[in-house]
């Protein structure tokens, strides 16, 4: 079930930029629509606190992303060349920062966008950076390009599926969408 919808909400209303503000709004709003058709794919609680966190950190690299440009510190831009589909095995698919997460990379590689499996890996890898920072697996001050904060920790109240949270969010940034047209300096975000 999703967790935490006033507390995202809350959220969401204290970020000052209007525009960063409807665009994570929209993908929330998404996220749920996502839930709504099809509750059983969800395994377990899905945070949605958690998720305006990670979004509201790395915002402008989904957008810079999604307007093909590679962003600050990114080696290359994303090609077919770049992913690597991992062996998975169900039964045993969880990790310390998440459930089914050799499932949710492969799932970033499944379809020929790659602009948009670039942004899906992104929020991923944000996922476990902040997860990692809570458990102290990593230093507190981890590099960042020049310019970039550094993540704050942060962890959802339960275990995250990362495998649900790139198939709501690709759905929340799927081509036409509201949050993505918004993103791509396309629209308004909103919907006729």
């Amino acid at each position: 079930m999703l967790i935490n919808k006033a507390e995202a909400s809350d959220q969401i209303e204290k970020i000052a930029d209007k525009v960063e503000r409807l665009a994570i709004r929209l993908i929330v709003d998404d996220v749920t629509a996502f839930y709504r058709q099809a509750p059983s794919q969800l395994l377990g609680d899905f945070d949605l606190a958690f998720l305006v966190n990670v979004l509201e950190y790395d915002l402008d690299e989904v957008k810079t992303l999604l307007q093909h440009e590679t962003p600050q510190g990114y080696w290359d831009d994303p090609s077919p060349e770049w992913f690597t589909v991992q062996p998975v095995n169900s039964q045993n698919d969880a990790s310390e920062t998440g459930l089914r997460p050799a499932q949710a990379h492969n799932f970033c590689g499944s379809f020929e966008d790659s602009w948009l499996g670039y942004v899906l890996l992104s929020l991923l890898a944000i996922v476990d950076l902040k997860q990692n920072l809570v458990q102290q697996r990593i230093p507190i001050r981890h590099h960042t390009p020049p310019g970039i904060e550094p993540a704050a920790p942060a962890a959802p109240a339960s275990p995250l599926d990362q495998l649900f949270f790139v198939q709501a969010t690709r759905y929340a940034l799927r081509l036409g969408s509201p949050a993505r047209l918004l993103l791509e300096g396309k629209g308004s975000g909103m919907t006729t």
